[in-house]
């Protein structure tokens, strides 16, 4: 994921992305959900209360470009290109755990 925020959602490769918003899972970070959000070329990943096996939690990414000369296409592209394979799927949690994840670290929170 990282390589395709740096590399492909770009404006030559996709048009000029405004803003974004959304919610993410990160297969090395399998127990929450991200709030990913960008405004110009800053992007931010951030933990959110939403545990991965709460019933209400999304299924999958959920997220919104604005901007323009947006080219959809090639931004399910870069997107797609940050989705874990069959096999890396299969593999499970203990695996994607070991992948590199030059991400911030996320505070670790807690329920009492």
């Amino acid at each position: 994921m990282f390589d395709s925020v740096r590399h492909r959602l770009v404006p030559d490769q996709v048009g000029r992305i405004a803003r974004s918003r959304g919610l993410v899972q990160l297969a090395t970070r399998p127990d929450h959900h991200g709030s990913w959000r960008s405004a110009g070329d800053t992007v931010s990943l951030d933990p959110t209360g939403i545990a991965s096996w709460d019933p209400d939690a999304p299924v999958g990414q959920e997220m919104v470009f604005f901007g323009e000369h947006l080219d959809r296409d090639e931004i399910i592209a870069a997107l797609h290109a940050c989705l874990l394979t069959d096999d890396e799927l299969l593999a499970g949690p203990t695996s994607w755990r070991r992948y590199g994840d030059p991400f911030p670290a996320w505070p670790l929170h807690h329920d009492h």
